[in-house]
């Protein structure tokens, strides 16, 4: 049985309407079976590999040396001299550049991205008892916001979703609740949100119900029906993912275990080289040029 909770921002919006809470009537979107939304990229999670130990340095002529301590041991700053296998002709040769190809590519490119348009989502989805999600985001500087009854922590593996010729870059934040820890949360005044939002009537099929924001713009709700369209279409690969990722870190916090976090020494080598020097300068001598005094930056030599 779904709960049932009156939150504060309807309440005011009960008294103020139609002033202050404008928006459209709440509107069912099913998922579509024969849509043609897809992965963007075939999604995977790789296995957790053990790192592996970082190789010795090389021998090289240092100039300049500064330590540093840092919070897990220390960093070591080396100024060293050009490697010899920079040719002389890329340090001076500088490519063509043929305008009327340059100004060719950029028209091929936009081209290509008016017809196959990029859009971004950014979405937060709070999902009680892993049964129905409370949606928020933004659509042209207006807040739209949906209940599903798509469990949406199974699309925090999703990046992408192409849906036709559109592709949708999803950044999805997604928390778990439960509706049995809430009076007692609330209680113990452990979060600021005094109750529930009313969960509305859904399909048991994959749908959901845009509460506020203008229900009649397809676009803004463009990407939230790609993604239950492919949930619908992909739902055992997603499961898979979350299995895949919860095994990774698994695995990731038992290495951990066995291998606590030692003092880290860190080296990190530099030289001075400009790729297009200046011919007509007169300091272009390939020698390295002194670095500031390490004791002034804090460091020891």
């Amino acid at each position: 049985m779904k709960p049932q909770f009156a939150c504060l921002s309807s309440i005011i919006c009960l008294a103020f309407s139609p002033f202050l809470c404008a928006q459209s009537a709440p509107s069912l979107h099913p998922a579509r079976p024969d849509s043609d939304a897809q992965f963007a990229s075939p999604p995977a999670v790789a296995r957790f590999v053990p790192p592996a130990q970082p190789a010795p340095l090389k021998v090289a002529n240092v100039t300049h040396r500064a330590s540093f301590a840092t919070p897990n041991g220390s960093l070591t700053l080396e100024k060293i001299t050009p490697p010899t296998t920079i040719s002389a002709a890329a340090k001076t040769s500088k490519p063509a550049i043929d305008p009327a190809q340059i100004s060719k590519l950029r028209a091929e490119r936009l081209a290509w991205r008016n017809a196959h348009p990029h859009l971004r989502l950014s979405l937060s989805a709070t999902v009680y008892d892993d049964q129905y999600s409370h949606l928020r985001w933004w659509y042209d500087n207006q807040e739209y916001q949906a209940w599903s009854n798509l469990d949406f922590t199974l699309l925090r593996g999703v990046s992408s979703v192409l849906q036709g010729s559109t592709t949708y870059d999803v950044f999805l934040i997604a928390e778990n609740r439960s509706t049995k820890s809430i009076p007692a949360a609330i209680r113990d005044r452990r979060f600021t949100q005094p109750k529930l939002p009313e969960i509305p009537e859904l399909p048991a099929t994959p749908a959901f119900i845009v509460t506020v924001g203008e229900t009649s713009n397809q676009a803004a709700i463009a990407a939230i029906q790609a993604l239950h369209d492919l949930y619908l279409k992909e739902r055992p690969a997603l499961e898979n993912l979350r299995r895949q990722r919860a095994q990774y870190l698994a695995d990731y916090n038992a290495w951990m275990k066995a291998h606590p976090p030692a003092p880290e020494h860190i080296t990190l080598r530099y030289w001075e080289n400009d790729p297009y020097p200046d011919p007509s300068a007169s300091d272009q001598s390939g020698q390295a040029v002194p670095a500031t005094n390490p004791a002034a930056m804090g460091g020891t030599p």
